[in-house]
């Protein structure tokens, strides 16, 4: 079993940080209160705030994991927060900062969870999806600043997803059972708080 603490910082030997087409900057992590977060991107004076006006950053495992690894993911949000996990086996460049083509996403957010198979278009602008599938939708409420525990064990056919304590199987027979894992601050302000990985 492997823990990444992130009360301190992160590691940067056994982690790397990637950006998808949807960050506008490629910024890292800030150290909060026991945890990394993201934070609000500057915006000019009377620009109204919307979800998409946060830092967008990833982080990914150095190494692939597969069949029967389980990860955990301790997080929360605020305002449009959207903390989600990370799966990928699909590494690409994009203007010279290391990003992710197709990958799944298990979000928590206020409404429970749900999970994403995106693939991204590079024939059209940058931060536009092609065809981005919900192949999960859990609903539930969740505040602000509660803490989110996200659980997703990768199986031969797909993944088991339990986030606090709401399951749900996903089929996923066309991506392969190898990926590297982490995690993603999208839409709003998130805080991460560890990522364990048990083989």
């Amino acid at each position: 079993m492997i823990i990444y603490d992130f009360s301190k910082g992160v590691n940067e030997q056994e982690l790397f940080y990637a950006w998808s087409p949807q960050s506008r900057t490629p910024v890292k992590f800030t150290m909060g209160d026991g945890c990394i977060v993201s934070k609000e991107i500057p915006l000019p004076e009377g620009q109204v705030r919307t979800y998409n006006d946060y830092e967008h950053i990833s982080l990914l495992t150095k190494k692939r994991y597969g069949v029967g690894t389980t990860i955990t993911v301790e997080c929360d949000f605020e305002v449009f927060g959207a903390p989600l996990l990370l799966l990928t086996n699909d590494l690409i460049t994009i203007n010279g900062n290391q990003s992710y083509d197709r990958h799944i996403e298990v979000v928590g957010f206020e409404s429970g969870f749900n999970v994403w198979d995106i693939t991204y278009a590079p024939d059209k602008p940058e931060r536009r999806y092609i065809a981005p599938k919900k192949v999960a939708f859990e609903r539930f409420k969740i505040e602000n600043n509660e803490r989110i525990t996200i659980i997703t064990k990768i199986l031969e056919d797909g993944i088991l997803v339990t986030v606090n304590g709401v399951t749900s199987k996903v089929e996923l027979n066309d991506i392969g059972n190898e990926f590297y894992v982490g995690l993603t601050a999208c839409e709003g302000i998130n805080r991460f708080y560890s990522l364990k990985i048990e083989e």
